[in-house]
């Protein structure tokens, strides 16, 4: 709560400072080198999302600027879209870890042998290096092929269809 930017973030708003002048060390800490360098006016406001605060921005003028209550609604909308943004990015990374840590896992299996696949319907989306191997084909050539079924002769097909919808009803 120190400060423009402690206040900005303990407010939770924008906060504007017309005249620095007049402003005493509770509302700007910095008040002798603001005016040392002809800082007039300064104004900020909250970065957040989800109720939740991920920063401040202030800005400082040599211009004296009221207070202008469309500008900080604008603002108020700007530090929300900038904190969705983060919200974002930090999903983004937290996912990227968590597929790295995923695809570790299965290139362990790989490589103590196990083939692994991962299917969404009947198309591979993942293959593992020993699947490959197992099949005769390199991971590009299983995850090119429009069904894990070109895997199996088209004789054996039905039995396998018919021996997978027994298993998925308990049957067996």
């Amino acid at each position: 709560g120190e400060g423009l930017p402690g206040r900005i973030w303990a407010n939770r708003q924008v906060i504007w400072i017309e005249d620095i002048g007049s402003a005493d060390e509770t509302q700007f800490q910095r008040i002798a080198a603001a005016r040392e360098e002809g800082l007039v006016s300064a104004f900020g406001f909250v970065i957040r999302a989800d109720q939740k605060v991920h920063g401040v921005m202030a800005f400082f003028s040599r211009n004296t600027h009221q207070m202008d209550r469309g500008l900080s609604e604008t603002f108020t909308g700007i530090g929300s879209q900038i904190g969705q943004f983060i919200v974002r990015k930090q999903a983004e990374e937290a996912l990227r870890v968590q597929k790295d840590l995923y695809n570790s896992m299965l290139q362990a299996q790989s490589d103590l042998g196990e083939g692994v696949a991962l299917t969404e319907g009947t198309r591979m989306v993942y293959a593992n290096q020993a699947l490959a191997r197992m099949y005769g084909y390199s991971v590009e050539e299983l995850l090119a092929m429009p069904s894990t079924l070109d895997l199996v002769a088209p004789e054996e097909r039905p039995r396998l269809t018919e021996r997978f919808r027994q298993r998925v009803n308990g049957e067996s």
